[in-house]
């Protein structure tokens, strides 16, 4: 035997869907949001320390200010540092960027070992940061326990 819905029954099954159409895309949207804002941070983060050791190590930065520039700009590797032998016999090296900055960092082989240095400088900072953490950071796991301390 079918039940008979009563008009609260039909209004409250109204008010789900009209509910649940209407939150669907909201929740989704800010989902996506959440997605392809952390896709946008971790495809930056990269950009602006090495950009900044270019620059303390010396090199120029030359903006890609005219479409014939960024078309040339865009001929070259993006985002690593690439070796250049001029005619004249001299070493220049190069970082381009079309996508973040739309600019190149220029060097000379003279600010290319400083960048180096400085790369080098910061991955040991950076070890010894990550081991001291690990030395005091070591996790109590007794604030932790549900049941109290271990024994």
């Amino acid at each position: 035997m079918k039940k008979l819905e009563t008009y609260v029954d039909v209004e409250r099954r109204d008010t789900v869907r009209r509910c649940g159409i209407r939150i669907r895309p909201v929740v989704l949207l800010l989902g996506l949001g959440f997605v392809l804002a952390g896709c946008a941070t971790t495809q930056g983060n990269r950009g602006p320390d090495i950009k900044e050791m270019l620059a303390s190590a010396g090199f120029k930065m030359w903006p890609a200010d005219t479409p014939e520039k960024l078309a040339r700009l865009e001929a070259f590797p993006q985002r690593e540092l690439v070796r250049q032998e001029q005619r004249d016999g001299k070493v220049q090296y190069l970082y381009a960027d079309a996508t973040f900055c739309r600019c190149a960092y220029v060097g000379t082989e003279e600010a290319y070992r400083r960048y180096q240095q400085l790369a080098q400088e910061k991955k040991v900072d950076h070890e010894r940061a990550m081991a001291a953490r690990a030395q005091s950071g070591a996790m109590d796991w007794r604030r932790w326990s549900a049941w109290g301390t271990y024994p």
